[in-house]
């Protein structure tokens, strides 16, 4: 029976615990509570015989040296226990960001960390500063673990390559269960299979393809024999691919030579399923895939393709699935839309799947890399990437080189979704190095909701970004990195960082005055009416919503009387009181263009709430301030285990115009039965968007916005109306981590509202 052939997509087509901090012996920095006397201060610090080296003018943060024999807990622990100290903690230390190893070849990998520096492929070339997945900044937080199994189903591994162990140590999978008597060399086990996994001697790994054979004619089909259904033993790397994914993943970082992986510590497990030619099977490919399942492996890297759906691949892959596995796949090499030519496995819609594209070292897409926003989930550096090829023999035939650069041993750049691929692979295994307890499906979300933003992979993947490794451990759960609060700059308005997750107190009493301003009203004017200044006024003359705005410059507006306004006629009540129940809609807006395939801004519509307080001291003005409040909540697209969640309170002053709408010309305007008015004005907006599951993250800002509003008002009952109102605002947050660039605020918010109309407390004389 003739096997389905699969080619490869060449090139192409125990959490570590975390250190305790480090402090500076023999100080600690202490913080008293205002008010505090000063000789209360320096009592504690005569009886602790400590003294201040330094003082913080704009704090008040006492930097304190501490006598010997006086440890730095013991002074923190007599310091906290002080009534008046506001706050006391080591001198921590800080060090450089960026955590960089010393491999020597460390510079030609774009991919991980970009300068901008001079990449020495043929011809030179140079990138763009920050077009990479952020490792150094993902070094800060984890490294990698040895307990981290990553099986790399492809041609083989160098298994002996100095890039990937040291005379102490290897970063490729080991059996414990087989004896060996040399681990490189595959001929000293002893002929036994110790641990009864059904194979022998298999040290480090399996070679699935045996003595099968293939070869490629002039179209680069491959051509294979029956398959060999035993194999061997020995997964040595005779083409070259498999050695360069493995150096991607998980090359031994810091160890002063050649490369490093995106992790410097983890296990390398070859599974061999692609001869000397770059071709092999589904058959083969299964069982590698059982095979990772039962010997401890948490990722498996699958950088090859074809087209042809088969129902036993994608059996095995979810079986994967199953046992915990996460399948990173490449999404191919033809430039093509694997929405409508899929590439398999990558095109399979799996929730332990992970499809990727290949991008350059200026963050666009690669012209050979295959994409699609329903097939492929996101992007990740793969031309000109440099990494381990096997030592002695480097076949690789027909594939994609970076620009003339010869591929050679030891050390070669290569071009694909075959790079692309292991740089999430190895990501996924820095998540998972960290929090051991995470599922395949919640590694998924965190890579594919952490993306960079990329204009040219908008559209193009699910994510429509480049894989950040470093937003990605801040941002999963359990991390303690999560996002804080705040943004920066902003194109109207200001932004201000939020201390807390709710209302401010200043904004809460601002909200309430507004709410309860109306029945406050009366007694005030029966209290204060006769006041010279404040009652005939402020109290008296209704611009006392001064204090419920907080804008003082609102006492000079328009002191006219109650009468005056003409209380008798239609629509001319001085003070009126409004609930309005609106839809609400957020505009298009960088976070949803940048997660385009995940979510929507149709998938955060919803209904908002406003309380509306109305000041009319003209027939055709009015100002009107608006308190409500707007929230939804979807699930992210085609990810788990993650739920976005859109919030804004907010508070709006509006100035409007108002005019009758004549349905019968001849009629005194007075008595018409409907009511137009346009306005616009100011909003202040207390924002939150939270992601909450697997990825936590949130932002919390306030921000001044501008609207524009029109609607229709028709007389319901005696003092009573009803309105139909169509409001659009503006109000951007810039957010300060690259999860997003920017919120929209506003939006198109459609109400229906009812009106009640109150008469003033009494008439001028």
């Amino acid at each position: 029976m003739r096997a389905l052939i699969v080619w490869v997509v060449l090139i192409f087509s125990a959490a570590s615990a975390a250190a305790s901090p480090a402090y500076t012996p023999g100080e600690i920095l202490v913080k008293f509570k205002p008010g505090t006397p000063p000789e209360t201060i320096e009592s504690v610090g005569a009886r602790l015989k400590t003294f201040v080296k330094r003082k913080s003018e704009l704090t008040g943060v006492r930097l304190l040296s501490l006598p010997s024999g006086l440890s730095v807990e013991e002074a923190l622990k007599a310091y906290r226990g002080q009534p008046d100290v506001l706050y006391a903690e080591p001198n921590y230390i800080r060090r450089a960001s960026d955590t960089l190893p010393n491999d020597v070849q460390l510079d030609e990998q774009w991919g991980l960390h970009n300068t901008g520096q001079a990449i020495h492929a043929t011809p030179n070339f140079h990138g763009s500063p920050g077009a990479d997945i952020d490792a150094p900044l993902a070094w800060d937080i984890t490294t990698g673990s040895p307990s981290m199994v990553i099986a790399v189903i492809d041609s083989g591994v160098d298994y002996g390559h100095t890039d990937f162990r040291t005379s102490t140590a290897s970063n490729i999978w080991a059996n414990a269960g087989d004896t060996w008597t040399n681990p490189i060399t595959p001929s000293t086990g002893n002929g036994k299979d110790d641990d009864g996994n059904g194979y022998t001697d298999d040290f480090h790994g399996w070679n699935f393809v045996g003595n099968q054979t293939c070869t490629v004619d002039a179209s680069g089909a491959c051509n294979c024999t029956q398959d060999d259904p035993v194999g061997n033993n020995d997964p040595m790397d005779d083409f070259g691919h498999g050695t360069h994914v493995a150096g991607i993943i998980a090359a031994r970082g810091n160890n002063g030579t050649g490369i490093t992986g995106v992790l410097w510590n983890a296990q390398i497990m070859p599974l061999k399923i692609l001869d000397a030619n770059g071709c092999g099977s589904v058959g083969d490919e299964i069982q590698a895939i059982d095979y990772a399942i039962n010997n401890g492996a948490s990722i498996i890297n699958a950088s090859f393709g074809g087209p042809g759906l088969s129902s036993t691949e994608e059996d095995a892959i979810r079986a994967a699935g199953t046992a915990g596995i996460l399948f990173v796949a490449a999404a191919g090499n033809d430039g093509t839309n694997n929405d409508d030519f899929p590439i398999y496995p990558a095109s399979f819609n799996l929730p332990n799947v992970i499809s990727v594209a290949a991008t350059d070292a200026n963050d666009r897409l690669s012209p050979i890399s295959n994409y699609g926003k329903n097939r492929v989930d996101i992007g990740a550096p793969g031309e000109c990437v440099y990494s381990t090829t096997p030592v002695t023999v480097v076949k690789l035939t027909n594939v994609i080189s970076c620009l003339n650069t010869p591929i050679t041993t030891v050390h070669a750049y290569m071009t694909g979704t075959s790079m692309a691929a292991p740089h999430v692979a190895g990501a996924a295994g820095l998540l998972l190095s960290q929090d051991p307890s995470l599922t395949p499906e919640e590694v998924r979300a965190a890579i594919l909701l952490t993306a960079d933003p990329l204009d040219g992979l908008k559209g193009r993947v699910a994510s429509s970004g480049r894989l950040n490794a470093s937003s990605a451990l801040r941002r999963v759960k359990g991390s303690g990195l999560i996002g804080g609060h705040g943004g920066c700059g902003s194109p109207i308005g200001a932004i201000r960082a939020s201390d807390s997750d709710t209302v401010s107190p200043v904004q809460g009493l601002l909200f309430l005055l507004v709410l309860f301003w109306p029945l406050v009203l009366p007694i005030l004017r029966r209290k204060l009416g006769k006041h010279p200044a404040l009652g005939r006024t402020i109290i008296g003359r209704g611009s006392g919503m001064t204090s419920a705005t907080g804008l003082l410059a609102l006492i000079v507006l328009w002191p006219q009387t109650a009468a005056a306004a003409g209380v008798d006629a239609p629509f001319q009540p001085v003070h009126s009181l409004a609930l309005k129940v609106g839809y609400h809609r957020y505009n298009s807006s960088d976070y949803f263009d940048s997660n385009s395939g995940l979510v929507s801004p149709g998938d955060l519509a919803g209904l908002s709430g406003e309380l509306e307080y109305d000041w009319r001291w003209e027939r055709e003005k009015s100002l009107t301030v608006t308190a409500g409040q707007y929230r939804s909540e979807t699930d992210f697209k085609n990810v788990c285990c993650g739920s976005l969640q859109f919030s804004t309170q907010y508070l709006l002053l509006t100035p409007k115009y108002h005019f009758a709408i004549r349905l019968r010309p001849q009629k005194n305007p007075a008595e018409e039965p409907l009511e137009g008015y346009l306005g616009g004005g100011i909003g202040f907006y207390h924002f939150t968007r939270e992601v909450s599951g697997t990825v936590q993250d949130h932002l919390s800002s306030n921000v001044l916005g501008l609207h524009a509003l029109a609607g229709i008002e028709a007389p319901l009952i005696k003092r009573f109306s009803v309105f139909l109102e169509a409001r659009y605002a503006v109000a951007k947050v810039k957010s300060a981590d690259p999860f997003d660039d920017s919120l929209d605020v506003g939006g198109m918010n459609y109400s229906l509202g009812i009106r009640w109309q109150f008469l003033p407390a009494h008439k001028p004389s």
